[in-house]
């Protein structure tokens, strides 16, 4: 094994990314809309068996739990029907087609599924960074538990680097920070934010929203794309762009 190879492994494993899925039980939406070249470095990852396949630095390296390590020249990527196919050396192939794909482990969404072929043996699973799909432009909170957020009301999130997070609350603007991990997605417990006062109704949705956050244990994407935010699995958010 290279040191390369090591290092892609290592770097893997302390980023938490513990495999997504690799038999036929992967969890892709149906339908999902054509994606964009991916741009490396991207990582893949699966279970049962559990593997890691890593796209960066000009290296295509597939690293199982258990066997060889596989490092060879990162191929350019062709469209195909089935998404973008990587096709190297040596028997090693990988395919990223739309997402959300989710984990078989822990439920966590992903931008991509993926699939692997290594001399014969397919291998699905998921890939790509889970918070792309938080990020980007604002989510527009449509419903807090099983109320709906009325439609003269602004409540938002906009989820940015370094694992911070802002937005309306409603009649404030609130900021804080958010951690993912491998498990889920939590936010801090206390949100600093302004302090005006607003209709008692308004105060009430702020009130509401603010006290949801720190119920949050994990996300998903629903088949409209929208961000639902759980308390396990139990929506407590929904939002929209």
């Amino acid at each position: 094994m290279s040191k390369y190879s090591c290092h892609i492994l290592a770097a893997a494993l302390a980023a938490g990314l513990t495999g997504s899925a690799a038999q036929a039980g992967d969890e892709t939406l149906a339908g999902a809309a054509a994606m964009p070249e991916p741009t490396p470095p991207v990582v893949a990852r699966g279970n049962e068996p559990f593997w890691f396949l890593t796209l960066a630095e000009g290296r295509m390296v597939f690293a199982p739990l258990d066997g060889e390590v596989i490092d060879l020249p990162l191929p350019t990527p062709v469209e195909t029907a089935e998404g973008w196919r990587f096709a190297a050396e040596a028997g090693l192939s990988a395919t990223l087609s739309g997402g959300p794909c989710r984990d078989t482990m822990t439920g966590m969404p992903h931008p991509f599924a993926a699939s692997v072929d290594v001399g014969g043996q397919v291998l699905a699973g998921c890939a790509g960074d889970p918070a792309d799909l938080l990020a980007g432009s604002e989510w527009q909170v449509t419903m807090i538990g099983a109320d709906p957020v009325p439609a003269d009301a602004e409540v938002t999130m906009l989820f940015e680097a370094e694992g911070r997070v802002s937005g309306s609350s409603g009649c404030n603007r609130f900021f804080g920070g958010f951690a993912l991990t491998g498990e889920g997605l939590g936010f801090d417990p206390n949100m600093a934010g302004t302090m005006m006062a607003c209709e008692d109704a308004t105060m009430e949705l702020e009130r509401a929203f603010l006290e949801s956050l720190p119920l949050v244990t994990g996300f998903d994407i629903g088949t409209d794309g929208g961000l639902l935010l759980l308390s396990g699995d139990r929506a407590v958010i929904h939002a929209a762009r």
